[in-house]
């Protein structure tokens, strides 16, 4: 990338990087119960998932696996943009440390900081023309009294496929005995930047809502 061409690119992800700031979803709350440590001692819990959410409509949906656990991806669909949403259960392993009282965040962290990293490492050996993280942290969800432990990464990148600039957004969530995982991908536009982030605290709201 040239050197105009990356200053006008790093000045792009610089205002997205605020209207992130200040629209920030990953705010510490003090509610006292984690839902996944909840959920973890009993029987895999039905998971279901809302027809429309936010204008968009779930789609389709493929299950990866031959067992009645075995993860799911899901595909939200508004016009020509698109929200995957990834839905897979919680290792024993894990489960026994949720019920020992161990943080669930690290668990929704892990995932989120492979992505940023293949980003970034994309980057280094070229295959990008530029890349930048706009927000990371956590992002968590009260509901209803508890906590919905969660972790959030946006970032912009420019590919040499095609011209301008792209957005993604991944969330990753640990609610009853699910790790939910939600991408969404697309051009820059504002709507889009606020609908992804939205998009999932709305999901998980309603999946925790659900009988």
């Amino acid at each position: 990338m040239s050197r105009t061409g990356s200053s006008a690119f790093i000045r792009g992800c610089s205002l997205l990087g605020v209207l992130w700031a200040a629209n920030s979803y990953g705010q510490a709350d003090t509610v006292r119960r984690d839902s996944a440590k909840q959920a973890t001692a009993g029987a895999p819990t039905v998971i279901r998932l809302p027809a429309e959410l936010r204008n968009y409509r779930l789609t389709d949906s493929l299950k990866l696996g031959t067992s009645d656990n075995a993860p799911v991806k899901y595909t939200y669909r508004r016009d020509h943009d698109s929200i995957t949403v990834f839905l897979s259960p919680l290792g024993p392993s894990v489960a026994s440390a949720l019920l020992k009282g161990e943080d669930s965040t690290a668990e929704a962290q892990k995932p989120v900081e492979r992505l940023r990293d293949s980003f970034i490492d994309a980057d280094r050996r070229g295959d990008l023309r530029g890349f930048r993280s706009l927000f990371q942290g956590a992002d968590n969800v009260s509901i209803n009294g508890h906590r919905v432990h969660g972790y959030a990464f946006a970032g912009a990148y420019s590919n040499r496929i095609s011209a301008g600039v792209q957005y993604v957004y991944y969330g990753v969530y640990v609610l009853r005995d699910r790790t939910f995982r939600i991408r969404s991908d697309a051009n820059v536009q504002m709507a889009v930047n606020a609908d992804a982030p939205d998009f999932a605290k709305k999901l998980i709201a309603a999946v925790d809502a659900a009988p």
